[in-house]
């Protein structure tokens, strides 16, 4: 199978995601107008499956966007993609760990709330402050992915989730073992 045809195989798999990931939307709750919040959209009551619906959305447009890429041959950024979804997953993890237990966690519930209370900023808004929104210390989700895939020896998961999430910081930060690569080949053999 040629890399071409590697990538068609893995979008039809994407594509059954996708089906599924709607279908999931489908069953929860929609947004709503809000002309009081400056005409943006909200979540009437935020709920932590519309948190892990969303993520998985997320998380299928990432993986739509590295297969485009890598036929592109722009590997570093699919790998800074790949970022985006390893977190995506990460969160998903940590928020489904709480849903096992009752009652729902508040360092989950945190998340979640957090979450939802980001909004689109005006430009006058996003100069007036240089406040970043809250995020859960990424140490803190690591158990979690460990406890879900690997109940028995949760270490194992936790110190690949950690790896993984650090290989492909190497993309989103230009580290120079991610993109030299790129200079030793010329821009005639560095595309595909």
């Amino acid at each position: 199978m040629d890399p071409g045809e590697k990538i068609e195989y893995l979008r039809k798999y994407i594509t059954l995601l996708d089906r599924g990931v709607c279908a999931f939307n489908e069953k929860i709750h929609q947004p709503i107008f809000d002309p009081a919040m400056g005409g943006r959209f909200r979540y009437k009551e935020p709920k932590p499956v519309t948190f892990l619906v969303l993520k998985m959305a997320r998380m299928v447009t990432a993986l739509y966007a590295t297969l485009t890429l890598t036929k592109d041959g722009l590997f570093e950024d699919a790998g800074a993609i790949c970022r985006i979804i390893i977190e995506c997953r990460h969160d998903v993890d940590f928020v489904m760990d709480g849903l096992i237990k009752d009652p729902f966690p508040a360092d989950k519930q945190e998340v979640v709330d957090n979450f939802f209370n980001e909004e689109i900023q005006t430009t006058k808004e996003m100069l007036g402050t240089m406040k970043k929104p809250p995020t859960i210390p990424r140490k803190k989700i690591y158990p979690a992915v460990g406890r879900l895939l690997s109940p028995s020896n949760p270490d194992r998961p936790q110190r690949i989730a950690k790896v993984l999430e650090e290989t492909f910081s190497g993309y989103v930060h230009a580290s120079p073992t991610r993109i030299l690569w790129r200079c030793t080949k010329g821009p005639e053999k560095s595309s595909a």
